[in-house]
């Protein structure tokens, strides 16, 4: 695994890359707001692309419009490269912000004995 994000505050944006060829699963930890969090997830995200993208929100402390904002982005761009784009572990304040703004409707939340069952996508030629 890789980390990006480290040796900020403890309510930064801290990430680990669990990448398994197609899948990559994002444990994330700390803020995702407007700014410099919602900025690095983003490149960080679309500097490895695979057919399958998760991103385990379990240990995110907060989340704002920026975030939210920028989980429609890694979606809305999952599906333009053919790929799959799915949340794991959202605590029940993301998950309520979700069901507010009827983000709960696009984006996928799946369990993690799901995520992990799932075959990985193959975009062989």
């Amino acid at each position: 695994m890789r980390n990006a994000g480290e040796g900020r505050s403890p309510m930064a944006l801290k990430m680990k890359l669990e990448n398994s060829g197609e899948r990559s699963i994002w444990h994330l930890s700390g803020q995702i707001v407007l700014g410099k969090e919602a900025a690095q997830l983003q490149e960080s995200v679309m500097a490895h692309p695979t057919s399958q993208i998760v991103l385990d929100l379990d240990a995110i402390s907060a989340m704002d419009a920026g975030g939210l904002g920028t989980l429609v982005f890694l979606h809305e761009w999952a599906r333009a490269i053919a790929g799959e784009f799915k949340l794991m572990n959202v605590p029940a304040h993301v998950r309520e912000l979700l069901t507010l703004t009827n983000l709960d409707h696009v984006l996928e939340v799946s369990h993690p004995a799901e995520v992990y069952a799932l075959p990985v996508p193959c975009h062989c030629a």
